[in-house]
């Protein structure tokens, strides 16, 4: 039972650690779209 337990709570980490990867690529992706159109409306 225990184990169980801690299994589960381990999924859930994975899990959000996931979530929390495809965030962060989400959010360099934007501010990278944002620097070139930047770079490329300044020049």
């Amino acid at each position: 039972m225990m184990w169980d337990g801690l299994w589960r709570t381990v999924q859930r980490a994975i899990e959000d650690r996931q979530q929390t990867v495809r965030l962060i690529a989400i959010l360099v992706t934007i501010g990278t779209f944002a620097a070139v159109c930047g770079w490329s409306w300044r020049a």
